[in-house]
């Protein structure tokens, strides 16, 4: 990892960290952002010089066109017409303007893998900045929340740009990734909470975090995939989403088996599990008079729609408790743990990336950076790793460490003639910063130091210098367990 970072103090003081160093004299890093890739032709606007794969090719003022021909991106300008693989349009003076909105930097256009023409900003970074914090956060919140705000806008970015290297973008204008509305977007105070974090990001063990955020995660966030991605409580006693209700009738049960691939017949009976740490769903179990159908809490929630399933952090109305399996005992993690009775122990010195079969066999695991648990204590695998068979238990269901530690949480409702009724908090995913939790924290007096090491533990706030030379992020894991990516509203 060299990833070139400038000193952070440790020591506290009463709002948090003290950042010391000073930002490289060094060319502002760009990022390139996915206005449009779908459409075939653009309208650009002001005063432009143009710039095709060989150099220069002609200026123009006022009004241009750019249209697909034969493949290829075109323009008419001056009385003649210009075409290359990658046209690139730069201000000589403003901004350029596209679709009637003005862009900082330039823009460049080729043919997408989809057909269409794509449309991309290239721009400094902390200017991109400038078009997220606002589009992401309201500009009149506290400014401590706005920072935190910036701070992990900024992470998540760079996380993707050091991904995205080989690649002919980094970002999306939109929730899939972050929200960029240009300059049209851009607000003072929003701003001025961008200016007074530059070049600050999170790290973890060295490597720019994914920083993930949503709009209210319930209370509670989410554990992600990540050890920084743990649940943490944060209560937003001011959110809209504090409480709301979804009803689902016995045909829409019928339908989401049946989407699952299940045929149930009459679905009988709901049970929910949830996480005992954050208390968002895990799985949904449909109890049908021909057997069992469990969705998760992510599919679920994709499924029905996620401006009507809000969050995942939801539970079962009227709801009693369900019988559940005895949680394993401390001795049978600690004897699956310590016995390998398939393969011999697997060293870091004899493998560049470890693998394991998973439990069930059915699919492997990459280990990096990874933890093992007994079921109460955390480790490491600093040196080995002992791979167990099928014989033993499985571990506990996907999710955090701390999430691992404990049982899920069980109930269940009988289905009567209306349906059952989830009742919920929050929305997004919930995983990383809740923006109305950072706003609460804000509003309590906590810095956005603060806010950040409360909701991604274990990390570090540093310069960047903009070097994006090794990382050890894989493209994959920019996107976490989300398949496809879930956006944050």
């Amino acid at each position: 990892m060299t990833l070139r970072l400038a000193a952070v103090g440790s020591a506290a003081v009463m709002l948090g960290l003290v950042l010391i160093g000073a930002l490289a004299a060094e060319p502002a890093t760009e990022i390139r952002v996915v206005l449009s890739d779908s459409g075939g032709c653009a309208q650009v606007a002001g005063e432009l010089a143009w710039y095709g794969d060989r150099g220069q090719l002609s200026t123009s003022t006022g009004t241009v066109n750019v249209q697909l021909t034969q493949g290829l991106p075109s323009i008419a300008a001056r009385g003649c017409t210009y075409s290359s693989s990658r046209l690139g349009a730069e201000p000589t003076a403003g901004y350029i303007q596209y679709g009637g909105q003005p862009y900082r930097g330039r823009l460049e256009f080729f043919l997408g893998k989809s057909g269409g023409l794509v449309v991309l900003n290239v721009l400094p970074l902390e200017d991109y900045l400038l078009g997220v914090v606002p589009a992401e956060m309201p500009a009149g919140w506290d400014l401590e929340a706005l920072k935190a705000q910036a701070v992990a806008a900024r992470t998540y970015a760079v996380a993707r740009m050091a991904v995205k290297q080989d690649d002919t973008f980094d970002v999306y204008n939109e929730q899939s990734d972050q929200v960029y509305r240009g300059i049209a977007g851009e607000a003072e105070r929003s701003s001025q909470a961008v200016r007074a974090t530059t070049g600050q990001i999170l790290i973890y063990q060295g490597d720019p975090i994914v920083a993930y955020y949503s709009s209210d995660a319930g209370g509670y966030t989410k554990a992600g995939r990540y050890e920084y991605l743990q649940p943490v409580p944060c209560p937003s006693p001011e959110s809209p989403y504090n409480e709301w209700h979804l009803s689902l009738d016995p045909s829409q049960l019928a339908s989401l088996a049946a989407n699952a691939g299940q045929l149930l017949g009459e679905v009988a009976a709901v049970r929910a599990i949830n996480d005992p740490v954050s208390g968002h769903l895990r799985e949904l179990v449909l109890v049908g008079n021909t057997g069992e159908c469990a969705i998760s809490g992510n599919e679920l929630r994709s499924t029905l729609g996620l401006s009507v399933m809000r969050s995942t952090r939801v539970r079962l109305a009227n709801a009693e408790a369900a019988a559940t399996e005895p949680w394993p005992s401390s001795e049978h993690w600690e004897a699956s743990k310590t016995t390998p009775t398939t393969l011999s122990t697997v060293t870091r010195q004899e493998w560049h990336r470890l693998w394991v079969a998973h439990w069930s066999g059915t699919r492997t695991v990459k280990l990096r950076k990874a933890y093992v648990t007994d079921g109460l204590a955390i480790s490491p695998c600093l040196s080995e790793v002992h791979v167990v068979s099928e014989g033993l238990a499985p571990p506990p269901a996907a999710g955090s460490f701390a999430e691992q530690a404990a049982p899920a949480e069980e109930t269940q409702v009988t289905v009567g003639a209306e349906g059952i009724t989830l009742v919920g908090s929050g929305y997004g995913h919930g995983v990383g910063m809740s923006q109305w939790g950072a706003k609460h924290l804000a509003e309590q007096g906590l810095s956005y130091v603060q806010i950040l090491t409360h909701f991604y533990t274990g990390v570090e706030l540093v310069w960047w210098d903009g070097s994006l030379a090794t990382y050890t992020l894989e493209p994959a894991d920019v996107h976490d367990f989300y398949q496809p990516f879930i956006p944050r509203y």
